[in-house]
């Protein structure tokens, strides 16, 4: 990567060795063009990323003899933007000590707005107020959830707190109102690489074309192919118009693809090429040879799923007898030195994993489930760390209401408007004095505050750590509400115990949701995740279910699909079938119970649109009737 500087854009498909150019790029610029680590910036998307980045950069550097422990700012944008806000608080008008609001925090603010909105209605606005802040817009534009997004706005102004989406839309108003803070972040910023550039929002870009006019030593790598985002406001129109915003600007193109087997190349670029805005894909395979993809036409969704867990069980090397009694699946495949890690199940909706998760119950084969409940949103989790947060300081009445409804405790929206509206000080004792004399809240509301705001008043045990901390207050708060919440909580205490004593920098990790990963790839478990998540990640074998058509392309019964959300499904499709290396299950239900009943299904057209020499079809058999036995399988213990 020797570009001698200026603007760079590079198309990198699937596998095509996307990070190791851009660490490679990074590595060059300090060793061989001299560029001082400070002077550069990368940004990324997900935190596992820009750890990536960050180890492999240090790996290069240190083979190279150069020192490994000074690198560039390495992180996600939400990152770098709170970096920002933190540095330049007082010129951003926000306290030295603000706060990002979590997703329950934004929640209860907005009903504390709307009082007389339904929860379901709140958190549907509050997606609206994230999609246009996304889209860089003012609070007052007009369009769906402007009201809503100018008083939640507001609150947040009057409050001195921000939201996780204003950590750029907060530094794109800095720099376009303060051209000498800009000027200082361009000088000191010498270099920019931006990885997965067709995922970029309107507010992100705008940031990048403040920081990096025409001209400027922009590195922008990605693939618009792969461009799976825009329900969160993303778009790889920025991707396509690079050329335009930069006119010098050079551009390569990553072709050799290390990951896939040339059948699977061939079929997803026969997919995606039906798409008349997608880059034709020129992707080269280096593994020759491969077997078909397997489409499997199953009789029902629960036979899919028989389908799925059956054929992992024999590529493991043995065949449950669940999947022999149901005489489900024809046919056997010839045992695989693999291990339950090799395995990935990508599928689209809740309702596809829930009867995916049942049937690898059955089966005793150990899966980790990846999808809509993230770890940090779980409800006990939550609430653990709103504790925590408000143990930190007791004025916090976001988090304490936030507890409140946790708890389910009585709370009228008078009250709920009292505690917000009312400035407390960070004394403990003196926020339980004002609320137990504040007129606006019942006997009954103050004694729910106090059994939350009680058990803050004894201290942890001396020497405490974070995970001490949380532990504490779990067992006076939160634990007593759930007490079926020992695995998310387990988890958390063992992510809080390597922060040691460091509550702040554990706080704000959880806040930019940094080091609180999802997909554990050591695990010898088979995955289970969905599509959206699965980008990035790749796997020997990848069943990718549900491929009929109202599910993959999405759309609801009886409705037409636009063209743009068309485009946007199948490259969504073209990402799961790029994530296999070696082996590749494409399956559909003839029946699936959706909107509310068992309908028939009919397969998903890109289907057909993959040619019969680079497929072999099987069908699965509909129930019988037998005599029913004892159920085991392989994988139950003796």
């Amino acid at each position: 990567m020797t570009h001698p500087g200026g603007p760079l854009l590079i198309v990198a498909g699937p596998g095509t060795g996307k990070t190791r150019t851009l660490t490679h790029r990074i590595a060059f610029l300090i060793a061989q063009a001299k560029i001082d680590p400070e002077a550069i910036l990368a940004v990324t998307f997900t935190n596992k990323a820009a750890a990536e980045m960050r180890e492999r950069t240090a790996q290069l550097l240190g083979q190279g003899g150069m020192p490994s422990d000074r690198l560039p700012w390495i992180g996600t944008f939400h990152a770098f933007g709170l970096e920002i806000l933190r540095a330049e608080h007082e010129r951003a008008g926000l306290p030295s000590d603000f706060v990002i609001l979590d997703e329950e925090a934004r929640f209860v603010l907005l009903q504390s707005l709307l009082p007389e909105a339904k929860p379901h209605a709140l958190r549907s606005l509050l997606g609206v107020i994230s999609r246009r802040k996304a889209r860089a817009f003012p609070p007052a534009a007009p369009g769906e959830g402007a009201e809503a997004h100018a008083r939640y706005e507001a609150a947040l102004v009057s409050r001195g707190v921000v939201d996780l989406d204003d950590l750029v839309c907060r530094v794109v108003t800095l720099f376009e109102e303060d051209g000498e803070t800009l000027a200082r972040y361009r000088a000191r910023f010498r270099s920019i690489l931006v990885d997965e550039y067709q995922d970029v929002n309107e507010a992100q870009y705008r940031l990048l074309r403040l920081l990096a006019p025409a001209g400027a030593d922009l590195f922008a790598i990605g693939d618009p192919n792969q461009a799976i985002y825009g329900f969160r406001g993303s778009s790889a129109a920025y991707f396509l118009r690079f050329q335009e915003d930069h006119p010098t600007a050079r551009v390569l193109h990553l072709d050799r693809n290390y990951r896939s087997s040339a059948p699977i190349l061939d079929a997803a670029a026969q997919v995606i090429s039906r798409d008349p805005g997608a880059l034709q894909p020129r992707l080269v395979p280096t593994l020759r040879g491969g077997n078909r993809i397997v489409v499997h036409r199953a009789p029902s969704a629960a036979a899919e799923a028989e389908f799925v867990v059956h054929t992992i069980e024999r590529h493991l090397g043995g065949t449950s007898y669940f999947s022999i009694d149901s005489d489900r699946v024809e046919g056997r495949q010839p045992e695989g030195e693999h291990t339950f890690g090799d395995f990935a199940i990508l599928y689209r909706t809740k309702s596809q994993a829930d009867i995916l998760e049942t049937a690898f119950h059955r089966s005793g084969i150990p899966y980790q489930r990846i999808d809509a409940l993230r770890f940090l949103d779980h409800p006990e989790v939550s609430a653990a760390i709103a504790a925590l947060r408000l143990a930190r300081d007791p004025s916090r009445m976001l988090d304490l209401l936030h507890l409140l409804h946790f708890r389910n405790a009585p709370l009228s929206a008078e009250g709920r408007s009292a505690l917000l509206e009312r400035r407390m000080g960070k004394d403990l004792s003196e926020v339980r004095s004002t609320i137990s004399r504040m007129p606006a809240l019942s006997l009954t509301e103050k004694g729910a505050i106090e059994s939350i705001l009680a058990p803050l008043a004894t201290s942890a045990p001396e020497g405490e750590g974070v995970a001490d901390a949380l532990r504490h207050l779990v067992e006076r708060i939160v634990a007593p509400t759930m007490p079926g919440s020992e695995g998310p909580l387990r988890r958390l205490f063992e992510i809080a115990e390597s922060f040691g004593k460091d509550t702040d920098r554990f706080l704000t990790r959880v806040a930019l949701r940094e080091g609180i990963e999802e997909f554990h790839p050591d695990a010898e478990r088979v995955t289970l995740i969905t599509l959206h998540a699965a980008k990035g990640l790749e796997f020997p074998i990848v069943f990718l279910t549900g491929c009929e058509d109202g599910l993959i392309p999405y759309h609801p019964p009886g409705t037409q699909i636009d063209p743009e959300t068309l485009s946007e499904e199948r490259r969504l499709f073209y990402v799961g079938m790029t994530r296999a290396r070696s082996l590749l299950y494409l399956s559909y239900a003839e029946r699936r119970a959706m909107g509310g009943g068992a309908r028939r299904r009919t397969p998903s057209p890109f289907l057909v649109e993959i040619s019969p020499e680079l497929k072999e079809e099987t069908k699965g058999k509909g129930r019988k009737a037998h005599k029913r036995y004892e159920q085991l399988s392989l994988f139950d213990e003796a």
